[in-house]
């Protein structure tokens, strides 16, 4: 996998330009490009175009549940309008988009997503929630996604939490499910992390017997400046009629930063 990263400030401190990406395995894809003005009362902004949404921890990691079953991923973005404001230790921000993870719109309804969020010395919470309308003239579904996170720095020892509840509704029925995650790391000596994560989903409220759990234990080992080399053990639980839920998996990654 390859991705570039650009920014360009037009206007220092005033108006910037960035641009996300991704370059490989497969054909270009653009996951970012938004248009910024910042440095507004509050340390306020205002971005348009395309971009990631705000929502929850900005987990590197894909396939975690709060990221894959909640939508809120690096593969998912929306054309829109996001405005925030930082003024220490707050954090807010808020988004109106297509709700059609950058596709094309087929209706008029918007989606809204935004966090508030403290941030301290050792210290982080906030709360995080999304709305989006996808009906059609075919069939009526709208959801809406809302959780907490929480972490803490003591020490060498980083710890983040997120729990997350997803409801959906169409005219006949609706559904609801929760994911949730925690996650600590540790750095053994510099440039070397240790990781243990706990994951949890249930994929349908109403149905007893049916949640899914993972536990990852892994390291993260920055030999030198600019590179990194990952290793996870996955360990998945599942019901047994699904096997693929239920396959382990050992994950080895090298990341080099140019």
């Amino acid at each position: 996998e390859g991705n570039i990263y650009i920014r360009a400030d037009l206007l220092p401190d005033r108006l910037q330009v960035y641009v996300d990406e991704t370059m490989a395995p497969e054909s270009a894809v653009n996951r970012e490009a938004f248009v910024m003005l910042q440095g507004l009362p509050r340390d306020g902004y205002v971005k348009a175009g395309r971009f990631l949404l705000p929502y929850g921890l900005r987990l590197y990691d894909d396939l975690a549940f709060i990221r894959q079953e909640t939508g809120f991923t690096y593969a998912n973005q929306d054309l829109g309008i996001e405005v925030g404001m930082a003024p220490h230790p707050f954090h807010f921000a808020l988004a109106f988009t297509n709700g059609s993870q950058g596709g094309a719109d087929t209706n008029f309804a918007k989606q809204i997503s935004g966090h508030a969020t403290v941030v301290g010395d050792w210290l982080r919470g906030g709360l995080s929630a999304a709305w989006n309308d996808t009906s059609s003239a075919d069939m009526k579904f709208w959801s809406l996604t809302a959780g907490g996170h929480l972490g803490a720095r003591l020490g060498r020892l980083l710890m983040l939490s997120e729990f997350d509840w997803i409801h959906g509704s169409n005219d006949t029925e609706s559904h609801d499910q929760w994911a949730f995650y925690s996650g600590a790391d540790f750095e053994a000596y510099k440039g070397l992390y240790l990781r243990m994560v706990f994951e949890a989903f249930d994929p349908l409220v109403s149905l007893d017997n049916n949640r899914r759990d993972r536990f990852v234990f892994g390291l993260s080992w920055f030999p030198m400046p600019l590179l990194e080399i990952r290793a996870e053990y996955r360990l998945n639980r599942d019901i047994p009629q699904r096997i693929e839920g239920n396959t382990d998996e050992i994950v080895i990654e090298l990341h080099g930063f140019l």
